[in-house]
């Protein structure tokens, strides 16, 4: 952020109500840009040194899960209308004060989330509400042979030497044999995730949803491994040895690469974002593509169509973050959906109009998600037991 050099003198609780918003997204981000600009403006107007603690207070007080959070202008229109309504109440020193801890409130609980949206009422009207019931939780299953092992979420997997070693969050680890040439299957539940080291070294992120089968060893002059679901993979880089991702809609075939896979049979559209390498993607009814980094190849109603994207829209979710990109609301709670095991209503395509844009930090908490969600799309969220409701408010 590039900080106006220009020495402004701030009034009571002004630094709050700055209509360039310098001092917030200060507090917010705490570039060292911005600490040294306001450094140096306080020790010029020592005069002012209360009113900026006191701003300062009023700022830091507020902390929902230690989290850091951006100011968007979605948020800021926010600001300002809490302002006008202030202002037909309030004489005019508190309402600078009120409005200071709102900007701060209003920010702060958007829990892990910043974006904006675009509504556009001239498409058809939506419903009032959306429901979703969350889930029972179940484990992550390993199944080797005629043996099954309930895993933890995050547990890691590492295969070698005829061997899985299974490792927890609590990085407990435990073994079991495997016969090197039988194929073994890891199934994720929604709401889980894990990561698998397979026996060539390749690594494999698992996201909700999914299910994979894998050998214990590689045999032969091909290593192929099938996937229901969305995966991100490393592969491990072998140019005598393909490495082939089967689907139930396209095959993936690489030497040495890095890419995200989301080919869930239950969904219509299929899809391969290329992060580095080349790999060449086939469909079923025999159409091909070759792909270079920062392309995505997708499949959808039999039709295989590659374009440029930004492949961290694909596959941040590894790290724990969604980012979107005027996605519909239905596609983030798509999303949302599988990764916290929640099923919504079908009343949420309802609410096409509205479009998100930002990133999303995946808590482990489902209700500061979707209030962050809320905030953003005016709608209201409410839970009741496993009940969960986003309610328009327009």
């Amino acid at each position: 952020m590039k900080m106006d050099k220009r020495q402004h003198t701030f009034s009571h609780s002004a630094f709050l109500n700055s209509k360039d918003r310098s001092f917030i997204l200060w507090r917010l981000t705490r570039t060292p840009e911005q600490d040294e600009y306001w450094q140096n403006y306080i020790r010029s107007h020592p005069e002012e040194q209360q009113e900026f603690d006191e701003a300062i207070a009023a700022c830091d007080q507020i902390r929902i899960n230690e989290r850091t959070f951006a100011d968007t202008d979605v948020l800021y229109r926010s600001i300002c209308e809490h302002l006008a309504a202030a202002d037909r109440r309030r004489r005019r020193l508190r309402i600078y004060r009120a409005a200071g801890v709102a900007a701060c409130l209003v920010v702060l609980l958007s829990a892990t989330l910043y974006l904006y949206f675009a509504h556009d009422r001239s498409l058809n009207p939506v419903r009032e509400e959306i429901v979703g019931q969350i889930q029972p939780d179940e484990d992550i299953l390993l199944i080797a042979g005629n043996k099954t092992v309930q895993l933890q979420e995050n547990t890691q997997l590492q295969l070698s030497n005829g061997h899985i070693t299974c490792t927890d969050s609590a990085r407990k680890a435990s073994k079991m044999v495997i016969a090197g040439g039988k194929t073994n299957r890891i199934v994720v539940p929604y709401g889980k995730r894990t990561f698998v080291t397979l026996a060539d070294g390749s690594r494999v992120w698992i996201n909700s949803g999914t299910e994979m089968e894998f050998p214990g060893t590689f045999a032969g002059g091909e290593r192929h491994i099938r996937v229901d679901g969305e995966i991100y993979i490393d592969v491990a880089r072998s140019a005598r040895h393909p490495f082939i991702v089967h689907t139930p809609k396209l095959d993936v075939t690489v030497h040495g690469t890095c890419f995200n896979l989301s080919a869930y049979a239950g969904e219509g559209n299929s899809s391969v974002v290329l992060v580095r390498g080349k790999v060449s993607v086939r469909a079923a009814n025999g159409s091909s593509v070759e792909m270079k980094p920062n392309e995505m190849a997708s499949l959808n109603g039999g039709r295989l169509a590659k374009q440029h994207v930004d492949p961290e829209l694909y596959t941040s979710w590894v790290n724990g973050i969604f980012i979107f990109d005027n996605t519909p609301i239905a596609q983030v709670l798509n999303r949302v959906s599988k990764y916290y095991n929640v099923s919504f209503d079908a009343r949420a395509a309802a609410l096409s109009g509205k479009h998100v844009t930002g990133k999303l930090l995946l808590s482990g908490n489902i209700d500061d998600v979707l209030t962050s969600i809320s905030l953003l799309t005016s709608t209201h969220y409410t839970r009741s037991g496993n009940t969960v409701r986003l309610t328009d408010k327009q």
